[in-house]
């Protein structure tokens, strides 16, 4: 009910950013408030996301469903210039030990499926990464 609410919200917002670009009018951010822009901003990150975009993520700490919509990805190393190197980490809840490590680098540098449950904490270091998620499933057929 939650997701399909969320995703409800967010193709009224683009309908309403769609509808006012195609009529000439802007959205006047300057006229929103900080809840208004910040619910925005978390609805365009999941429609974009709906529609299989990927991510750059920094080295952090983020909260599923509050920082990345919960769902199945791949996880990559960001492309960059030397060694590339990257650690993901996946905690449930407030847990001080992860709950899933990987270590990516070199010839191992992704995680092919990644399950992120609402309430996860994903940890990043070393380098950043990039986040795609696996909408359709993770065998492509040519």
């Amino acid at each position: 009910m939650k997701k399909t609410l969320a995703v409800l919200t967010a193709v009224v917002m683009v309908s309403i950013v769609l509808v006012a670009g195609a009529s000439g009018a802007k959205l006047d951010l300057k006229a929103m408030t900080d809840d208004e822009l910040l619910k925005l901003h978390d609805d365009l990150i999941t429609e974009l996301f709906a529609r299989e975009k990927s991510a750059s993520v920094s080295i952090g700490e983020y909260v599923i469903g509050e920082h990345l919509p919960a769902g199945e990805y791949k996880i990559s190393i960001s492309a960059s210039k030397g060694l590339a190197m990257a650690t993901v980490s996946t905690y449930k809840g407030t847990d001080a030990l992860p709950d899933q490590m990987f270590m990516l680098f070199g010839e191992s540098n992704e995680i092919g499926r990644i399950v992120l449950k609402d309430g996860m904490r994903l940890e990043i270091s070393g380098g950043g990464v990039t986040i795609t998620p696996l909408l359709g499933g993770v065998i492509t057929f040519k």
